[in-house]
């Protein structure tokens, strides 16, 4: 269902209203989808291994790093729940 933007981030609320206000779209609306993810520690060091930061590190600090991330996500229990919102905006060309 569209949303009412009581759900919407500021930030998406501001591209939404930039939408609708270039007088290029009619019908704009917005859909919006959460979810939520469970990850483990090996779960999640392979989705940091396609964030551009972690790419950026040299071989050795990575993996410090990752080894890193791997202890506190053991201490935590060996996983971790994050939270996903994503907001589509759809609209008709004038």
């Amino acid at each position: 269902a569209p949303s009412s933007g009581k759900d919407m981030s500021q930030a998406n609320r501001s591209n939404v209203d930039a939408v609708r206000n270039s007088g290029l779209f009619r019908e704009v609306e917005t859909v919006e989808q959460k979810w939520l993810k469970t990850y483990s520690a090996d779960d999640w060091i392979k989705m940091r291994n396609t964030f551009s930061p972690d790419l950026m590190l040299s071989a050795a600090e990575r993996e410090e790093f990752h080894r890193r991330l791997r202890a506190i996500i053991e201490d935590l229990g060996g996983s971790f729940t994050r939270y996903y919102r994503c907001c589509c905006v759809l609209g008709r060309r004038k």
